[in-house]
C-alpha cells in the first residue's frame, strides 16, 4: 500500500471512529436524561444519572415503582434520544461535509441503539422492552419496531459512508476493514476494560463488540443494495478528508469519553 493509501485509509478511520464513539456515548447520555426527566415528571427523588463511557451508564436511585410509571420512564430514555438524535442528523443532512459527521450519525446510530434495544434488548430481564412490555405494550408490536429501526439505522448509517471516504468504487474488504475498525474501536475498549475491571459484565460488554462485525458487514451490503435500487442514492462520491477534519472529529470523541469519566 503507498504512502498515499495508507494517509487516506487512516484518516478514513479516525473519522469513523470519532464520529460513531461520539454519536454513540452522546446518545447514550441522551437516552438516561430521558429517563431522568420521566422520573423527575412523576415526582421521583434521590434519582441521578450515572454515565460510563465503559458501558456502565445508568440511571441510579431506582426504588420500586408503579408499573405504569416504569412502563413511561424506561420508554422515555429511548424515544428522547431518537427524537434528538434525528433532528441533529436532518439538520445537517443537506449540507453534507465530514466535520459534521458526527452530529449526522447520532440520528442512524440512535436508531441501531434503541432498535437493539426493543429487539435483542427483549432477552434480557429488566431492560428497557421488558418493562414497556409489562406496562401493556404488545411484544410483537414492540419488537416490530425494533427491527424497523435497526433497518433503517443501518441505511442511514450506508448513506454516510462517502463522507468517511468509503466509496462503492472500493474493494469490498477495504470497505468493511474501513467501517469495522471505526465502529469497533469503542465496543473493543468496552469489552477488554469490563473483562479486566469486573469479570460479571464481559460476556454483556463481547456482545457488542461482535454485533459491530455483523453491523459492519450488514452495513456494506445495504450500501450496495441500496446503489442497485437507486444510483442517485449513492452516487456522490467520496470525500478528500483533510487531517484536520480528522483530528476534529476524533477530539469530540476524546472530549464526550473523558467528560463522562470526570462526571460522578
Amino acid at each position: 500500500m503507498s504512502a498515499n493509501k495508507t494517509s487516506n485509509f487512516l484518516r478514513s478511520i479516525l473519522v469513523l471512529t470519532g464520529s460513531f464513539t461520539f454519536a454513540f456515548l452522546v446518545g447514550e447520555a441522551v437516552h438516561e436524561l430521558g429517563h431522568y426527566l420521566a422520573h423527575r415528571f412523576f415526582g421521583n427523588v434521590g434519582i441521578w444519572i450515572h454515565l460510563d463511557p465503559f458501558g456502565g451508564s445508568r440511571i441510579q436511585g431506582v426504588e420500586s415503582l408503579p408499573l405504569g410509571q416504569m412502563g413511561v420512564t424506561s420508554a422515555a430514555g429511548p424515544l428522547l434520544n431518537l427524537v434528538v438524535g434525528l433532528l441533529f442528523s436532518l439538520l445537517f443532512w443537506k449540507s453534507k461535509r465530514t466535520i459534521l459527521l458526527p452530529a449526522l450519525m447520532w440520528g442512524p446510530v440512535a436508531a441501531i441503539q434503541e432498535g437493539v434495544n426493543f429487539s435483542l434488548g427483549l432477552l434480557t430481564p429488566g431492560g428497557d422492552g421488558s418493562w414497556i412490555i409489562a406496562a401493556g405494550v404488545p411484544q410483537p408490536i414492540l419488537l416490530s419496531f425494533g427491527l424497523l429501526l435497526l433497518a433503517g439505522g443501518i441505511i442511514g448509517v450506508s448513506f454516510l459512508l462517502p463522507l468517511a471516504d468509503i466509496g462503492l468504487e472500493m474493494k469490498f474488504t477495504s470497505r468493511f476493514i474501513r467501517l469495522l475498525a471505526g465502529i469497533g474501536l469503542l465496543m473493543a475498549v468496552r469489552s477488554v476494560y469490563s473483562s479486566t475491571v469486573s469479570s460479571d459484565a464481559a460476556i454483556e460488554n463481547f456482545l457488542p463488540l461482535v454485533f459491530s462485525l455483523l453491523l459492519s458487514l450488514l452495513v456494506i451490503l445495504i450500501q450496495r443494495a441500496i446503489s442497485k435500487v437507486k444510483e442517485s442514492a449513492t452516487e456522490r462520491s467520496t470525500m478528500d478528508i483533510s487531517w484536520s477534519a480528522a483530528a476534529a472529529t476524533l477530539s469530540m470523541a476524546i472530549l464526550i469519553f473523558v467528560v463522562q469519566i470526570i462526571l460522578p
